[in-house]
C-alpha cells in the first residue's frame, strides 16, 4: 500500500475514500485553490452563471419568434450585460442606496474599457457568427458566448488586478 502525505494529512491509496482526497486535493490545489482563480470565480462566477442563464433564455425567445440571428444576438447581448452587472452591484454594493455612487464607480473602473469593446463589438458578432455557422442556434449562442466571455474577462481581470495592485500601494503609503 503506498502512503502520500498531502498537506498535514496522510492518505494511503488503498482504500477509494482515500483516492476521492487525494483527487479532491489535487484538483483544488491545481484549479480552484490558486489564489487568483480561487479569487476570480468568487468574484465573478455567480454573476456569469446569472448572466449566461438570462442571455441564453432571451436568445432562444427571440430566435424561435423571430427567426433573426442579429436580433438574437444583440437581445443576448443586452440581457446578458443588465443582469451582470445587476449581480456585480448588488455583490459591490455595501452601505445601501448611499453606497450606490462608489459601486458604480468602482464597477465603470474594473470593466469600462471591458464592456464597451464587448457590448459595441465582439459579444454581438461573435454571436451572429456562432449563430449563423453552427449547426444549430443553441450552440451558436453557447460557443459565442464563450468565446465573447474569453474576450471580455482577458481586460477586466487584468483591471481588477492592476485596481487591486493600487489600492494596496495606497495602503502601504498611508
Amino acid at each position: 500500500m503506498t502512503t502520500v502525505t498531502l498537506s498535514s494529512r496522510t492518505a494511503s491509496y488503498g482504500d477509494a475514500r482515500n483516492i476521492a482526497t487525494h483527487r479532491n486535493y489535487m484538483m483544488n490545489t491545481l484549479f480552484l485553490n490558486t489564489p487568483p482563480l480561487r479569487t476570480w470565480a468568487q468574484r465573478y462566477l455567480l454573476a456569469e452563471i446569472v448572466s449566461t442563464a438570462c442571455a441564453f433564455l432571451v436568445a432562444a425567445a427571440v430566435y424561435v419568434f423571430a427567426r433573426h440571428a442579429l436580433a438574437a444576438a444583440l437581445v443576448n447581448t443586452a440581457a446578458g450585460s443588465l443582469s451582470f452587472y445587476a449581480m456585480m452591484l448588488a455583490r459591490e454594493q455595501r452601505g445601501g442606496l448611499h453606497d450606490m455612487p462608489r459601486a458604480v464607480s468602482a464597477l465603470v473602473l474594473e470593466f469600462g474599457p471591458a464592456e464597451i469593446l464587448d457590448t459595441l463589438l465582439l459579444r454581438p458578432a461573435l454571436l451572429y457568427a456562432g449563430m449563423t455557422f453552427a449547426p444549430n442556434p443553441e450552440l451558436g449562442v453557447l460557443f459565442g458566448n464563450l468565446a465573447a466571455d474569453v474576450c471580455f474577462y482577458v481586460p477586466a481581470i487584468v483591471s481588477h488586478e492592476l485596481l487591486g495592485r493600487r489600492r494596496e500601494c495606497r495602503r502601504s503609503a498611508n
